[in-house]
């Protein structure tokens, strides 16, 4: 008899890298297949984000034919929800952070430097200040948050955003709010639903900004 955990002809972690392999070759195939020059991160990125296919086909239903137990299935499908999750964060608040630094970049600090008024002058640090905290508290963690944190943590980064219009933030909050039912789906029961938006969403952010001021 095999040890619990495993199938009756697997162990759990030659079951894991069975598929995490198969997710390569089944994205390098889509990818290639398209015939166009896509930059090597630009690959990795589109590789991973594939990933939303397994979650969809015949992942759960293969390993139960072979007699998987449940909590092996779901161990090795939380890494691929998580990732998910993390990738659709990114993929909205990349737009954050390119227009804060450029405000920070172009406005800001400029004017820090031309400015004589001190009292002016300490306004505008205060600024700059809040836009450095907004980045490194929420721009810069998101990819730390377990799956457990999606939906609520996921839409929460959108409030309070400093400098950026409210018509600009509201924009983008409607957009992620779009993917709350699958991250629910996502962290219950690591099945996905509407992989379609999802994949659209992520070919759309490698090669465009998803909203712009």
């Amino acid at each position: 008899m095999p040890p619990k955990g495993t199938c009756a002809y697997c162990t759990e972690s030659e079951i894991r890298n069975a598929i995490y392999k198969c997710c390569f070759v089944f994205c390098g195939r889509r990818l290639f297949g398209q015939k166009k020059v896509i930059l090597m991160k630009g690959v990795i990125d589109k590789l991973i984000r594939w990933s939303v296919v397994l979650l969809e086909i015949s992942v759960r239903k293969m390993m139960s034919d072979v007699g998987c137990d449940q909590n092996v299935i779901a161990r090795t499908l939380r890494p691929l929800a998580t990732v998910l999750c993390h990738d659709m964060a990114e993929a909205h608040l990349r737009n954050l952070e390119r227009e804060l630094s450029e405000i920070e970049r172009t406005i800001l600090l400029p004017t820090i430097r031309d400015t004589d008024d001190v009292e002016e002058k300490a306004k505008l640090i205060e600024r700059v200040t809040a836009v450095t905290t907004f980045k490194n508290a929420r721009l810069n963690q998101y990819h730390s948050l377990d799956i457990e944190c999606y939906p609520e943590i996921f839409v929460d980064m959108f409030n309070g955003v400093p400098e950026l219009p409210s018509e600009y933030i509201a924009k983008i909050k409607v957009s992620a709010e779009k993917f709350v039912p699958s991250m629910i789906a996502l962290e219950s029961g690591l099945a996905l639903s509407d992989h379609e938006l999802w994949v659209e969403t992520f070919d759309r952010a490698d090669i465009e900004p998803l909203f712009s001021l």
